[in-house]
């Protein structure tokens, strides 16, 4: 594998060179092949096409778990009513569980306090949901939502098979 700086001008290259340009967004991968022609020109071979495979899916997957859990209604209103907190569990409570998860293992995600409070004052207390949602593999321990192997591999899955 071959780095070179945006600064470098020169591409040092030589006619026939072929490479692989990716672009690791937070959503997408975009990935694109050049070749090198004479006179430093660059025929594009592949063009960047923008997969879904990105953290932004995986998050997607987990808002769609909560959903199934909590109820869709709710936590939309859970999102508009609370919406710091929604972004504070969605992108920073998940995403550094997911950070730090392996895959085909199991993952905590705190739930923010006032979420407990939230589903009560919508008769909906979150030990009850799991507990409804019957799922071995998703449990609540000490306030916080544990995930399970294979459910954690549900959310990493479409992502995994894109690749």
């Amino acid at each position: 594998c071959d780095v070179r700086p945006v600064e470098n001008t020169s591409l040092a290259y030589e006619s026939g060179t072929r490479y692989l340009l990716a672009d690791l967004g937070g959503g997408t991968v975009d990935v694109t092949v050049h070749e090198v022609e004479r006179d430093d020109l660059i025929r594009e071979l592949h063009h960047a096409t923008g997969g879904a495979w990105g953290g932004t899916y995986v998050d997607n997957r987990f808002i769609e778990l909560l959903e199934l859990i909590f109820g869709k209604s709710v936590m939309d209103k859970f999102r508009t009513e609370h919406h710091g907190e929604w972004v504070d569990l969605v992108s920073l409570k998940f995403e550094s569980a997911k950070r730090c998860a392996e895959w085909n293992e199991k993952i905590f995600v705190e739930l923010p306090y006032n979420f407990h409070d939230f589903m009560k004052s919508e008769q909906k207390p979150v030990k009850d949901c799991i507990n409804r949602f019957n799922n071995e593999n998703v449990k609540l321990i000490r306030g916080s939502l544990l995930i399970c192997y294979p459910e954690v591999e549900k959310l990493f899955a479409p992502v995994f098979e894109n690749v």
